[in-house]
């Protein structure tokens, strides 16, 4: 069985220092910001010390539905014509 519970899956693929960085700012705590430098600094370093696998299953990693189209922009034109 794989480690996200999926009989006859295989190894669950290994993250890499970007997966690792998008799982830390994943996970912080809401008030807690950490910029993109150093979260890639921290996610290489754990990189070089553990062997870290991605759970495919994880919402994380899924893709994130389409935005709905947003109104149409305002015609510049009927904005002066308004002032």
């Amino acid at each position: 069985m794989s480690k996200d519970n999926r009989p006859g899956a295989g190894p669950p693929p290994e993250a890499d220092v970007e997966d690792i960085a998008r799982a830390l700012d994943d996970a912080l705590p809401y008030p807690m910001q950490l910029d993109a430098s150093r979260l890639r600094f921290i996610a290489g370093q754990l990189a070089e010390r553990l062997q870290i696998a991605r759970r495919p299953a994880h919402p994380l990693w899924q893709p994130e539905p389409p935005c709905e189209p947003g109104p149409p922009p305002e015609d510049p034109a009927a904005l002066e014509q308004e002032r």
